[in-house]
């Protein structure tokens, strides 16, 4: 008598190829890909990012470079304030967005430097308030214009008195109010003969400067540049 199996000797051979079919399958299957994150890359391949960067090139300095593009005015506050060691006190009215790109590596006084500048673009201020520095609308600030600011750089909104010696200062205002710009202010001491003026360091200076020379010297040697 015969016992017959169903499935032969070809049974066993099919199944043994359709398993190694599978383990060759499972072998070349690619394993789940891992997220890796690559920085976007600009011209000449420069990475475009916001934010600060700390300079890479051997020689160039220790100083920072800026790269904030359409960023949030706030987030360059904060990263000033990383960068400079200074507390900002920011108004609430203070808001927009910036677009800051520094060329060259910056130390921490020229990286103020800009920063003013680029709150002076937008409207805004900087005013010195004991350890604190509060950041305000321009109207706001001309009324509150520190006369020792923390760092006098060009943009720096000050307030300076300006003793007259020859000239009496209530003459002076009409020239002067041409010189000063909306944000700045002019007006007289008249118990001393002083100017008290208000306005950015930078036209503060040039200003002071017309000042002393018609202070001395007669109107006609005097030339407005």
């Amino acid at each position: 008598m015969k016992l017959s199996f169903g499935w032969g000797l070809a049974g066993p051979i099919s199944w043994l190829a359709v398993a190694l079919a599978a383990s060759v399958s499972l072998a070349q299957a690619p394993e789940t890909p891992v997220p890796v994150f690559v920085p976007a890359t600009g011209p000449a391949g420069s990475v475009a990012q916001t934010g600060v960067q700390a300079p890479s090139t051997p020689g160039t300095g220790t100083g920072q470079t800026l790269n904030f593009k359409d960023a949030d005015i706030r987030e360059f506050i904060a990263a000033v304030s990383d960068i400079t060691g200074r507390a900002f006190i920011v108004d609430p009215r203070v808001e927009g967005r910036v677009n800051v790109i520094s060329a060259r590596p910056m130390d921490a006084d020229e990286i103020y430097q800009v920063f003013e500048s680029v709150l002076r673009v937008h409207g805004f201020a900087t005013v010195a308030a004991g350890n604190m520095i509060k950041i305000v609308p321009e109207a706001l600030a001309k009324q509150d214009g520190s006369a020792e600011p923390v760092v006098n750089g060009p943009d720096t909104l000050i307030t300076k008195l300006i003793p007259l010696r020859f000239v009496s200062a209530q003459e002076l205002v009409p020239i002067l109010t041409q010189l000063v710009p909306q944000s700045g202010q002019v007006s007289v001491h008249q118990g001393s003969n002083s100017l008290l003026i208000t306005d950015r360091a930078g036209n503060l200076a040039r200003i002071e400067a017309i000042i002393r020379r018609i202070d001395q010297a007669s109107d006609a040697s005097v030339e407005v540049i």
